[in-house]
């Protein structure tokens, strides 16, 4: 989602789950709420196939010298439909130059 997407907004006292007093904690009125468009929110979901494949390409992009290790590792295991073990592996992999 684009940085410009996301908009944060700060309540205080409007909005609270749980009414209380003046000075009194509650734990539930400390959250946080993310709420989707309605576009984004009926927009089909990318697949896995497709999303291990694009997390392939923007590695490969970063990364074209390393034949071995965990990039490749993944991205051979989302080849093989394995992509439970394939995509956390490759989000977690920070971006080479």
């Amino acid at each position: 989602m684009p940085a410009a997407a996301i908009t944060t907004v700060g309540r205080g006292e409007a909005g609270l789950l749980v009414q209380t007093g003046d000075g009194v904690r509650e734990p539930q009125n400390r959250r946080v709420e993310i709420a989707l468009p309605p576009q984004m929110a009926a927009a089909p979901q990318t697949n896995d196939q497709a999303y291990c494949a694009q997390l392939a390409r923007l590695w490969r992009n970063y990364d074209r010298t390393t034949a071995q290790g965990p990039g490749p590792q993944a991205i051979a295991k989302c080849d093989a439909g394995d992509y439970a073990s394939g995509i956390p592996v490759l989000e977690k992999l920070p971006p080479r130059t």
